[in-house]
């Protein structure tokens, strides 16, 4: 049973609100961190986490459906 690309951008299309809406919550709730930490620690803790997350959603938006579809063929 093969997928096809339309299949999968149709499917990836109906979860990309939610991934963007969870990841741009986080992302947006470490920004006070970011800005006025006045410790380096927790500046860089929030960096590093919005840098995470920020990635991991790219990555879940963007490679994961490519791979299905190169796993799949």
């Amino acid at each position: 049973n093969n997928c096809t690309i339309d299949e999968i951008i149709r499917s990836s299309s109906t979860r990309i609100r939610a991934i963007v809406s969870t990841s741009a919550t986080t992302i947006f709730s470490l920004i006070p961190f970011i800005v006025s930490a006045e410790s380096s620690f927790w500046k860089n803790l929030s960096l590093s986490i919005v840098g995470g997350i920020f990635t991991s959603a790219l990555f879940v938006i963007f490679f994961v459906p490519f791979i299905f579809y190169v796993l799949n063929k």
